[in-house]
């Protein structure tokens, strides 16, 4: 009977973690939209007053943003494989958990940055900002809305998975 209270403690146990580890990548995505908002104040500033090269730029960001991906888009451009190139590799090595439509507004980004004059690119920055900040603006409302639920059906399933094999 004890290893049968056992089994169920570690079933239900497993179910609460797994809820919990929705409501964690729900606040990681939250995090990362409030980060990428952030640094693309930084960069249209940058672009906008400073006139500073886009490595330089990335070097700067990387340091303050290092959980992004700004740290691969300080490397070597080259005539082949250009700024935009750099950045959407980047972007999609760094594997950051966003939704589709915040990766295409990284990606566009990557293909005006460095092609074109100052004013085109902060004009693409204060896009990919507006987008990102309306995507940053739902992650927190889901994350508000969503974070009880997942954690409440994370340990409801764990008790009925519990119950069924008991």
């Amino acid at each position: 009977m004890s290893t049968t209270v056992i089994g169920a403690v570690f079933i239900i146990f497993g179910g609460t973690m797994a809820g919990m580890a929705a409501v964690k990548r729900l606040g990681d995505r939250t995090k990362t939209l409030a980060s990428l908002v952030s640094a693309m104040d930084y960069l249209q500033a940058e672009v906008k007053f400073g006139l500073t090269p886009l490595p330089d730029i990335m070097r700067k960001l990387s340091a303050n943003y290092p959980s992004l991906f700004f740290d691969r888009c300080g490397g070597w451009i080259t005539p082949e494989k250009g700024f935009g190139g750099i950045w959407k590799a980047a972007v999609a090595e760094a594997r950051l958990p966003l939704r589709a439509e915040e990766f295409n507004a990284l990606e566009e980004l990557g293909n005006i940055l460095g092609r074109f004059e100052a004013d085109a690119q902060e004009n693409a920055i204060s896009l990919a900002r507006e987008r990102l900040r309306v995507s940053y603006m739902a992650a927190r409302d889901e994350q508000g809305a969503k974070s009880k639920l997942f954690g409440f059906l994370g340990a409801a399933s764990g008790a009925a998975a519990a119950i069924l094999l008991i």
